[in-house]
């Protein structure tokens, strides 16, 4: 059973405790969260949430959300229906002992036809996505997923990016490296 510490971002697994892909890159100062805000943080948190009843088919009840909500919602929709996309995983929990490694891919999927593991941003884009999505590969499996990241825009608009793979594994590995000896 793995649980996990939303404060901390650590995950845990028969006792032992496993830094996130996103806590390695944050101690790297891979990412810099200084501008986040409460608000972005919560409305980034409840899109997902709406995201994953709709991608589990549950109905939902779109009462008042206002305008900060509603064109996510749109843009996802907007995503389902331009592309041939299955979802075959939502937000399962991930570790590697081996890595002393943990994660939550937002969807591993299909995206026309080719195996994708997908990251789903609010935000705007940010080179450190490329490094999260590598850091998922390492959990899911070095198979031939694309690493992609759709982007929802407020306007009901969305954009989707591919990363390539080769461009962020020495990376991530340094940085999971660096992190491990930081925290012995």
């Amino acid at each position: 059973m793995i649980s996990f510490n939303e404060k901390t971002h650590e995950y845990e697994c028969e006792g032992k405790v496993y830094p996130s892909v996103t806590q390695i890159l944050q101690d790297c100062g891979l990412i810099d969260i200084s501008w986040y805000t409460e608000e972005s943080a919560m409305r980034g948190t409840y899109v997902h949430e709406c995201l994953k009843l709709m991608d589990e088919n549950v109905p939902l009840v779109m009462l008042d959300t206002g305008p900060d909500i509603k064109g996510y919602i749109d843009a996802y929709l907007h995503f389902k229906h331009d592309t041939d996309y299955k979802v075959l995983q939502i937000e399962k929990p991930y570790i590697d002992k081996n890595l002393r490694l943990a994660g939550t891919p937002d969807r591993i999927c299909t995206i026309n036809g080719t195996d994708c593991i997908l990251d789903i941003k609010t935000g705007q884009k940010q080179e450190w996505h490329g490094l999260q999505l590598r850091g998922y590969k390492l959990l899911v499996g070095e198979g031939s997923f694309l690493l992609r990241a759709i982007y929802l825009n407020i306007n009901g608009k969305y954009r989707l990016e591919s990363y390539k793979d080769s461009d962020y594994r020495n990376i991530f590995m340094c940085a999971l490296s660096l992190y491990h000896w930081k925290n012995k």
